[in-house]
């Protein structure tokens, strides 16, 4: 089942993928924009998220620019290995993931 991805639960987020990374395991992410898991996300290039390896996963808070007076929504940003990203506003976008781990395989470098 997907979880709800939203930056009240950046906390759960970033633990699972330590867990998962505290396993010597990659973390690999699908998002949805559905509950149910059946319709995928897309990320910031117009491919699938579907089973892609985490690089990196940040929140920003929402603030008001000084010099604008103009308030703008916190988001999540995840980076995904291929450079693709994706980012969520909260309070504007639904999205839900699921996080699996993967072995890391050593290769030769001869």
């Amino acid at each position: 089942m997907a979880s709800p991805l939203a930056s009240e639960h950046y906390s759960d987020i970033t633990s699972q993928i330590d867990a998962v990374l505290r396993q010597n395991q990659r973390a690999i992410v699908s998002i949805f924009a559905d509950s149910t898991g059946t319709v995928v996300a897309l990320d910031s290039n117009g491919h699938a998220i579907e089973n892609k390896q985490v690089a990196s996963i940040s929140y920003t808070s929402s603030y008001t620019d000084v010099n604008t007076n103009i308030f703008h929504n916190g988001f999540l940003t995840i980076t995904f290995t291929d450079g693709d990203t994706f980012k969520t506003i909260d309070n504007v976008d639904s999205f839900w993931y699921t996080i699996v781990g993967t072995p890391n395989v050593l290769r030769s470098l001869v």
